[in-house]
């Protein structure tokens, strides 16, 4: 399932830089704090890991975390109109046919 790649720059001081893909559904706040507590460290304690390198897995982590709720957005986006049309169409017809479904008691 692809969704849309933010990249993101970790610079250290004389060792040079790490890129991490992270999604676009994703907010900067939380990115950044992501790359604050988690990503930096790890740079940090093995820089020859990240250094020059691009690293997809907070991407491939995100996806794998929010992939039902993605697919059921997908879903209601393919679905949703399909079964308004049916029913637009259905109440269509029983108004034009004068109610034949309500019987007078």
């Amino acid at each position: 399932m692809l969704l849309e790649r933010k990249k993101f720059e970790i610079s250290k001081p004389g060792v040079g830089a790490a890129t991490f893909v992270f999604s676009a559904r994703q907010s900067d706040a939380e990115i950044q704090q992501r790359i604050s507590e988690t990503l930096g460290p790890q740079v940090e304690k093995d820089p020859q890991l990240y250094i020059g390198k691009v690293t997809e897995a907070p991407y491939i982590a995100y996806v794998d975390e929010n992939r039902a709720s993605v697919l059921a957005s997908y879903l209601r986006m393919a679905i949703f109109p399909v079964v308004t049309t049916l029913f637009l169409g259905w109440a269509f017809v029983w108004v034009r046919k004068g109610f034949q479904g309500v019987r007078d008691a």
